[in-house]
């Protein structure tokens, strides 16, 4: 849900940009921010006139930890390159990459009534593209699975575990199955390192989310509970590899399904 602007940005410099670059708008605008991500602040765009509304992704404002973080630019790009295919996204409108219109580079893309997505079911639109990119194919999968392999460990600071209960959610046997049969790759011997792996890299994540919660420029209210979770997230995927090393499976002398 969108609501309270933890983030200001400057409305009449956004709405003179926007009468020349979506004059469908509706000018002027109602903005509130959403509470649900980790990076990037967005906002609900909402024209007074039309009750339509659109969504607004930016930068955090600030000295930024990584040039290679928080990248508005590539997120747009790839969802504009998505729209002509099946995959679900919403309609981008313009990419702003000069500063001196709300402070940092930002895009408008449509809203799409819905909810975000914390379990199984399939989503409306897939929105967060920005860390998207080309890797290992087990890296994928091994995020896909990841939840699976540390729902009892984040419900201590996410409450993620209810999702298990889902009626007819696949194992993650039964996805490694399903995967083994379209790409011929019994994934079994390499599973273990690939969800190690995730685990670390979750863990990196929040060690970020934590830096920007020490500098004020987290985007999301609960930013806090995810960065508590980066050492947690770190042993967790050490004691995996360690098991791994000794011979032992996932789910084997304490790692949960």
């Amino acid at each position: 849900m969108a609501g309270l602007v933890r983030h200001p940005i400057d409305v009449h410099s956004l709405e003179i940009y926007l009468a020349r670059q979506l004059p469908q708008a509706g000018l002027p605008l109602e903005v509130k921010q959403f509470g649900f991500g980790q990076s990037n602040p967005t906002y609900q765009l909402t024209s007074v006139s039309t009750k339509r509304r659109y969504v607004l992704r930016k930068k955090p404002a600030g000295k930024l930890l990584s040039k290679a973080a928080h990248k508005v630019e590539r997120e747009y790009r790839v969802i504009r390159a998505l729209e002509t295919t099946d995959v679900p996204v919403p309609k981008v409108y313009c990419l702003c990459q000069e500063e001196s219109v709300i402070g940092t580079p930002f895009y408008i893309m449509e809203f799409l009534d819905g909810r975000v997505f914390e379990d199984a079911a399939i989503p409306i639109g897939i929105l967060d593209w920005e860390m998207s990119t080309v890797g290992h194919a087990l890296s994928g999968l091994a995020g896909l699975l990841l939840p699976y392999y540390t729902a009892r460990l984040q419900s201590r600071y996410f409450r993620t575990d209810a999702f298990l209960s889902t009626p007819g959610l696949p194992s993650p046997q039964m996805v490694m199955q399903w995967y083994w049969g379209v790409a011929g790759w019994d994934l079994q011997p390499d599973m273990e390192w690939a969800v190690a792996f995730a685990a670390f890299r979750s863990a990196a994540i929040c060690q970020g989310i934590a830096a920007r919660v020490a500098t004020r420029q987290a985007s999301s209210p609960q930013a806090r509970n995810y960065a508590e979770a980066f050492r947690p997230f770190a042993d967790f995927a050490w004691a995996m590899i360690q098991r791994q090393e000794r011979g032992q499976k996932i789910g084997e002398s304490g790692a949960k399904l």
